[in-house]
């Protein structure tokens, strides 16, 4: 489970397609990274029963153009819950939710942590 992850996110907008993309960090139950806007996320995580719950915090920079089309007018915090499968770096695109959007994300593993 621990390891470095690209993950690629995928928004239907009213002008068509937004695309973006990131990196996070899985490890101890400690999960870090940062996007293509240059928001930062930091959280935590917990690997049980083939299931990876997570509670991550969203840092987004004042000015930053989300790919959900929002942009913001000052720094902002905002919490995104997230419920995995254990094998979810598999390609698959997952469906949540962020910011009122439909968001379809990919994972990635890059590389092992140990």
């Amino acid at each position: 489970m621990s390891g470095f992850y690209l993950m690629r996110f995928k928004v239907p907008t009213d002008h068509g397609l937004a695309e973006g993309a990131g990196a996070l960090s899985f490890k101890r139950g400690v999960i870090v990274g940062v996007d293509s806007a240059g928001v930062r996320y930091d959280g935590t995580y917990v690997d049980e029963n083939g299931r990876i719950r997570a509670s991550i915090i969203l840092d987004i920079p004042a000015e930053t153009p989300l790919t959900t089309g929002v942009k913001t007018t000052m720094p902002t915090r905002l919490a995104l819950p997230l419920e995995l499968s254990a094998d979810f770096a598999d390609g698959r695109p997952h469906k949540m939710e962020f910011d009122g959007r439909s968001v379809e994300v990919t994972f990635e593993k890059l590389a092992g942590i140990e």
